[in-house]
């Protein structure tokens, strides 16, 4: 197996083929084939990059469901479970995909996904019981927290040599003192 082909980060993809079927491991999987377009930064410019193709899957399992359902529904898909999901025609799509790299058999690959860009973060606001639970089991570690932003001070110049005490002495080595 080559080295990754693609850079960590976001590529502008488009679906060229699909696939419903199972993983080695007997795992029910969609996969999508894309080909990827172009690259693009975080702010959205975009930059050639090498021809060729990406490939994502979806797992249904576990803790992977979540996930490929959400993707999938980013891709276009309104059908409602898997009996329909072969037969959407996913053929075209274009989305923003991301690549990251992992080690897999002792090998670095890609690992492609789809991008969830920079969408506000959504989450359900804490109840002000859990709030005072989380300080009675929790709080004990943020005690004698400094109040403001520990910020870096530089570190006073070291005091001259004062004329009373001691004074260093001069060390000069002999061929006793070398050890080869």
């Amino acid at each position: 197996m080559s080295a990754p082909r693609y850079q960590i980060g976001t590529y502008a993809l488009t679906i060229i083929e699909t696939a419903l079927g199972e993983s080695k491991n007997g795992i029910p999987q969609f996969a999508v084939k894309a080909s990827v377009d172009y690259s693009k930064s975080a702010s959205g410019e975009e930059f050639d990059c090498p021809g060729g193709t990406a490939t994502i899957y979806f797992y249904f399992s576990g803790g992977a469901i979540e996930y490929a359902a959400r993707d999938l529904k980013a891709l276009g898909y309104t059908g409602r479970g898997f009996g329909k999901l072969a037969e959407h025609n996913f053929i075209g799509v274009k989305f923003d995909g991301y690549c990251k790299h992992e080690a897999y058999n002792g090998e670095q690959r890609e690992k492609w996904m789809v991008s969830q860009g920079s969408a506000p973060l959504e989450m359900k606001p804490i109840a002000a019981d859990k709030l005072r639970k989380l300080d009675a089991q929790f709080g004990k570690y943020f005690e004698g927290a400094p109040q403001a932003p520990l910020v870096s001070q530089p570190r006073p110049p070291a005091a001259p040599l004062s004329d009373s005490g001691p004074q260093p002495v001069p060390f000069e080595a002999t061929d006793a003192d070398v050890p080869f």
